[in-house]
């Protein structure tokens, strides 16, 4: 009567080895398929951070002539309202066109930014593990709204104010012409030419001065903002290297 009880426990055993195998069996393919997955994403992390990096280095390379550009802007709108400001309603002075040249552009800074609104659009932002490279990421995106936000308040008043004004005080087609010229050969990487060297009668007013002292101080203000997103993107830059 005791030899059943006692083939159960060989039977026991032998079911509970097979349980342990399976479970043991499902663990370790989970695991590795958490490795696997770990590894593609850790991969898929180093594609997007060297894209951005390369990305971000382009963007480093030209970022300086647009500064350059509003702080031309900038200090010939000063110079020249200075030099009205001194000048009677009504009298006529001769300016040269190359000044004028320089006050006809309406640059407006359009970074590369393909990885980085690809990776954000998908969600692959997210595979990003540190937390300071995220940051600096999103810093630099705010920076840059920033700075395009005045520098089209520094369009808008020279496109609605400034340029009516130059119109009807000089012969500014020349001028204009030259600058949307510039413009295109700094966009497409080719040197500047040279500014027109002839000179033009300018008719003095009040209105003239005060749009120029406007367009001063928001050229400056935009070449302010450049600045501040030029050390945003540095500081990516150097992150963005740390981590690829």
């Amino acid at each position: 009567m005791g030899h059943p009880s006692v083939s159960k426990r060989p039977r026991a055993a032998l079911a509970f080895r097979e349980f342990a195998l399976i479970v043991g069996g499902v663990l370790v393919a989970l695991a590795l398929e958490s490795a696997w997955q770990d590894r593609a994403e850790r991969a898929a992390e180093r594609e997007l951070l060297s894209g951005l990096l390369a990305e971000f280095a382009r963007n480093a390379e030209s970022l300086d002539r647009w500064i350059g550009f509003h702080q031309e802007i900038s200090t010939t709108a000063k110079d020249l309202a200075g030099y009205l400001d001194r000048s009677p309603d009504g009298q006529t002075v001769l300016v040269p066109d190359s000044l004028i040249a320089s006050l006809a552009g309406t640059p407006t800074y359009d970074p590369e930014v393909n990885s980085l609104d690809a990776a954000l659009s998908s969600g692959q932002i997210s595979i990003i593990r540190s937390a300071d490279v995220r940051r600096a990421l999103a810093n630099w995106t705010r920076l840059l709204g920033d700075a395009q936000e005045e520098e089209g308040r520094s369009a808008t008043q020279a496109h609605r104010e400034l340029f009516p004004l130059l119109g009807a005080a000089t012969r500014f087609g020349p001028a204009f012409s030259w600058a949307v010229k510039d413009v295109g050969d700094s966009m497409s990487g080719r040197a500047r030419g040279p500014k027109p060297s002839t000179s033009s009668d300018v008719v003095a007013s009040r209105a003239l001065a005060n749009a120029l002292w406007v367009r001063h101080m928001h050229s400056e203000g935009a070449a302010n903002e450049l600045g501040l997103l030029k050390i945003g993107l540095m500081e990516a830059i150097v992150l963005l290297e740390g981590e690829s």
